[in-house]
């Protein structure tokens, strides 16, 4: 409760900045599972379940279509990650650390995958003995209940929904984000821009398919894509700064955006 106090202040303090100061606004939202988790009395969690069960309907058929084309993959073939040596990631360990897509996949979807053996939760510690040790899952895309609280609390609350004409998610992936700007926000303008050419071509032939037509994916390195920061009034990076990118690029990654709202997620 306290947290939630606290996290409810900072978003607070965020929204009284006038619209007229150009000073950045980074929103770390490393804990915005409280929001979800945790609401503040009864009604408004029967509330928030009714929303995120309607929003969870809404793009379900965008998740199957996904999942046909896609599978429940949450890497693409070629993709290289940078794994984190400390912080709340640093545990990790590429040999034990299952990627799962959060957008695609429910907790029931991850239980029918591990009876069916399609993914072990589990891995022997030292090989050979009993040391059975639990498997790390990952996803590098929000969950339905993390997206509907970026939509539906998180930019209403910094007043950033009211205005804002050009969305720009950065490392799009599967889409998710865009998919839920799409369903759950009026914005007029989608942008993902994505590195992988296997991403792009999901993204793109999903948003045709499913007349997706707000959407528009950019095949490419951000960083030669400067242009598209100052197209954008909400810029979303979702794991961008722990997984993809040594430091160096990761510093030139944060002076690319200006006076936008930027959501670090």
């Amino acid at each position: 409760k306290e947290a939630l106090k606290a996290f409810d202040a900072a978003l607070a303090a965020l929204a009284a900045i006038p619209d007229d100061d150009q000073r950045r606004i980074a929103l770390s939202v490393a804990s915005a599972k409280l929001a979800v988790l945790a609401p503040q009395a009864d009604s408004d969690a029967k509330a928030i379940d009714a929303e995120v069960k309607a929003a969870t309907v809404t793009l379900d058929p965008i998740r199957k279509y996904i999942k046909s084309q896609w599978g429940w993959q949450g890497l693409a073939p070629d993709e290289k990650l940078y794994f984190p040596e400390n912080g709340e990631m640093g545990s990790l360990q590429e040999a034990t650390t299952a990627h799962v897509d959060s957008f695609l996949l429910s907790d029931d979807d991850i239980s029918e995958l591990v009876a069916d053996g399609e993914l072990h939760s589990s891995y022997c510690g030292a090989c050979g003995s009993t040391d059975i040790l639990d498997t790390d899952y990952l996803s590098h895309s929000m969950s339905i209940q993390q997206l509907h609280y970026l939509f539906q609390s998180a930019l209403p609350e910094l007043n950033a929904m009211q205005q804002a004409r050009c969305l720009l998610d950065v490392g799009s992936r599967l889409g998710a984000v865009l998919y839920a700007a799409h369903e759950l926000t009026t914005i007029p303008k989608l942008i993902g821009v994505e590195l992988n050419e296997h991403f792009c071509t999901l993204q793109q032939k999903t948003a045709g398919e499913l007349k997706l037509n707000r959407l528009e994916i950019v095949h490419g390195d951000v960083l030669a894509q400067a242009e598209l920061f100052t197209k954008a009034d909400v810029v979303v990076m979702h794991n961008v700064f722990e997984f993809f990118g040594d430091g160096e690029y990761r510093q030139r990654l944060v002076q690319c955006y200006g006076h936008q709202v930027v959501l670090v997620l």
